[in-house]
């Protein structure tokens, strides 16, 4: 689990509306097997970071479902994700 907004669970999860939002650095795909999916949470209210992680940590234990199904979050929250599956090396 790798958090990229905010960096680390403790920060504030503000955006601002105008704009663009761009992240204080990159990342790089890694060669972990299978696929890498990525979850965009939002909240009008400022959002448990750590929660969340733990649920997605909970989700990420599960393989039949940790592709493909949504994060069980409180109410008020939305989320967008993707999975971006992998092939295997030559």
């Amino acid at each position: 689990m790798t958090l990229h907004f905010p960096a680390v669970a403790t920060s504030s999860t503000l955006l601002v509306r105008s704009g663009v939002a761009s992240l204080g650095h990159s990342y790089e795909l890694d060669d972990a097997p299978g696929y890498e999916r990525f979850l965009f949470v939002t909240s009008p209210q400022p959002i448990d970071v750590a929660a969340v992680v733990a649920r997605a940590e909970v989700l990420a234990r599960d393989p039949q479902h940790a592709a493909r199904d949504p994060l069980s979050l409180p109410s008020g929250h939305s989320q967008l994700w993707y999975t971006l599956r992998k092939e295997a090396a030559p």
